[in-house]
């Protein structure tokens, strides 16, 4: 039974709570991707910022407690290369490193051509 005689009221609640029932599977889905790259040890450091933020956004959306203000100081501190040690983030990161290197940095090139050169670089004085 209705309090309010506004129908369109209504309606807009009941739309609202089944988006947030839809929202809430793919935040689970999430934060479970999160946990498994965390204990993992894979994209940590991604990993880690997105469990930092994800806890912030919990807490000032009134969806938790403040007393899970923790977790963000616990991913910041996973932040700093944790998987690098033990994790699989010590061989993805290299392969990586390697397959993208060139594309942030560019190809080594030396600018002067010292030994293959045939003309001398310095004048030699006779």
């Amino acid at each position: 039974m209705h309090l309010l005689p506004f129908e369109w009221l209504y309606d807009a609640t009941t739309s609202a709570s089944q988006a947030v029932e839809g929202g809430t599977e793919v935040v689970v889905i999430t934060e479970i991707g999160i946990g498994l790259c965390l204990i993992a040890g894979l994209f940590t450091f991604l990993a880690a910022a997105a469990s930092a933020f994800m806890t912030v956004n919990f807490i000032l959306s009134a969806m938790a407690g403040w007393d899970i203000l923790w977790f963000t100081f616990g991913s910041i501190a996973l932040m700093s290369g944790a998987g690098r040690t033990f994790g699989l983030d010590y061989y993805i990161m290299p392969w990586i490193n390697n397959l993208v290197g060139n594309f942030w940095m560019g190809k080594r090139r030396p600018i002067y051509d010292i030994h293959g050169s045939k003309t001398p670089l310095v004048a030699k004085a006779k």
